[in-house]
């Protein structure tokens, strides 16, 4: 069978060089170097061997003390045993195919895992952008806000489109590194995969829609018209009961189906005054907006690039 080594190291630009000098490496071998910072680069050393073994005629990647990958189901591993020793408590996922294909990433700082429980507001806004390398996929993004209203970015994650399995794995990782779930308040717009994870995973967590979001939902049921989104905006940021029943009554009698599918909606994912926890003002998830805007230059990389680019930042 042919063996796959793979080494991927950090080092100085200096020894970069010293390592191309000294390398000993066959025509079948991939050298590759990527400028991570100013000082760092990233060294990938690709060696193939032939092996003789009569058990296994398959090639096999190994990755230094990784699980064996001749199985035939999804696998899941946790690394980033270095990341480990600088940041304590950080937590790193993927999930792979049976052929050692990526499938999804999580990723959270140990630093902002440990603000998050102790004294970030349990607010969190959850959304996903797409990915724009030539293998193309999404950005997961799970932010909230401190008390200066400064944007505090939790979690991330990677995968190769969104449905209901992708956010239930998701949500199940970010759960574990969150100290009370039960007290949080999650916010996203009306994905339905992300709806669905939200129902299962976080049963006993408030669930919110973006008032944005769902006032672009409800344009297509009353043909853009300005007067009744307007009616919306009072109903979703009334602060009174009282305030709300009566922009209510004038909703449904100026457009009946936006107020049928506000009902459907349930009002205590979109109402200010009916929401079950805390939102801090938090109404939209403008926040993952700015989150995404500000990774314009990331989303144009690779994955492996951009889990290294969020180590940098």
């Amino acid at each position: 069978m042919v063996e796959t080594i793979y080494q991927r190291t950090w080092v100085s630009r200096d020894e970069a060089e010293l390592k191309l000098t000294s390398l000993v490496k066959t025509e079948d071998d991939t050298v590759t170097l990527s400028i991570m910072s100013a000082d760092e680069v990233e060294f990938v050393f690709i060696h193939k061997e032939k092996v003789v073994d009569d058990n296994d005629s398959a090639e096999r990647i190994d990755t230094s003390g990784r699980p064996d990958r001749s199985k035939t189901s999804d696998t899941e591993d946790e690394i980033g045993d270095d990341d480990e020793q600088s940041n304590p408590g950080t937590v790193t996922k993927i999930k792979t195919h049976f052929k050692n294909q990526f499938k999804y990433g999580f990723m959270a700082i140990g630093a902002s895992i440990e603000g998050f429980n102790s004294v970030i507001r349990p607010v969190i806004c959850i959304d996903a952008t797409h990915l724009k390398a030539r293998t193309k996929g999404i950005l997961l993004v799970v932010v909230c806000k401190e008390g200066n209203e400064m944007i505090y970015p939790l979690a991330f994650g990677f995968a190769n489109s969104e449905c209901t399995q992708l956010w239930t794995w998701f949500l199940k990782k970010l759960r574990k590194v969150i100290q009370y779930p039960d007290r949080v308040m999650l916010g996203s717009d009306r994905h339905n995969g992300i709806f669905n994870a939200m129902e299962a995973i976080f049963p006993d967590a408030a669930h919110g829609i973006c008032a944005y979001h769902l006032a672009q939902n409800l344009k297509r049921f009353c043909k853009q018209r300005d007067d009744v989104i307007w009616l919306y905006y009072r109903v979703t940021y009334a602060y009174r009961i009282e305030d709300f029943d009566h922009a209510m009554a004038e909703l449904k009698e100026t457009y009946c189906k936006v107020y049928d599918e506000l009902l459907g909606t349930r009002v205590e994912k979109f109402s200010r005054v009916h929401i079950p926890r805390k939102k801090y003002f938090l109404m939209t998830n403008n926040i993952d907006e700015s989150i995404n805007s500000c990774l314009l230059a990331v989303q144009k990389l690779p994955t492996i690039a951009v889990d290294s680019d969020f180590w940098i930042m």
